[in-house]
């Protein structure tokens, strides 16, 4: 389970695990990719902090109107995803859903 803006607390907590969801999670690499960056700046931003076992956060839907002036598009983001691919494989290192990460 990730809390909205990955803001926990106890209660958070306490109701994640009531509800059979597990301890919430956060990520460690990520960007303002709603800035929406050119997709080099993004991967450089990523690669800077991310290591085996990271969780990556990247968005991929438009925030609603009252949040301009984030862009329209998030073209940029998957520009990332297309350039974050190849650059996690040259590592060994594979794009996995968050539920594989914490059972490996």
């Amino acid at each position: 389970f990730r809390p909205p803006y990955f803001e926990s607390s106890a209660d958070v907590e306490s109701v994640s695990r009531e509800l059979g969801l597990g301890e919430p999670i956060g990520a460690d690499a990520w960007t303002a990719d709603w800035d929406q960056d050119p997709a080099e700046e993004m991967l450089a931003a990523i690669a800077a902090k991310c290591s085996v076992g990271s969780i990556i956060d990247l968005h991929d839907a438009v925030p609603p109107e009252d949040r301009a002036p984030t862009p329209p598009t998030r073209d940029e983001t998957v520009r990332t995803v297309g350039l974050l691919l190849p650059w996690l494989a040259e590592r060994g290192l594979a794009a996995v859903t968050v539920s594989e990460l914490l059972s490996a």
